[in-house]
């Protein structure tokens, strides 16, 4: 994750445009491993009505560990140092 090439902006107020030509960003998206699979389901014979059953699959599973994340309860100060080697 830490080596690959941020598409998306950071937040609304990072416009990739400022620093990025638009030719560089569309070479990377050719490059994003998500599409390239994307396309290589489509070539292998999977309709798009199943590759949006997927999408929509890893979406929810997303936003379940979203929403697990946000209603779990802080951890106790206690924890703030735990497991912290460095």
């Amino acid at each position: 994750e830490a080596l690959t090439y941020r598409i998306a902006p950071h937040g609304a107020a990072d416009f990739l445009e400022k620093y990025r030509s638009k030719d560089e960003v569309k070479k990377w998206r050719e490059r994003d491993p998500i599409g390239i699979y994307e396309h290589r389901l489509l070539e292998a014979g999977i309709d798009e009505k199943d590759l949006e059953e997927i999408r929509a699959a890893a979406k929810a599973e997303i936003d379940e560990a979203v929403r697990f994340a946000e209603t779990s309860p802080e951890p106790s100060l206690d924890e703030l140092e735990s497991d912290v080697y460095a």
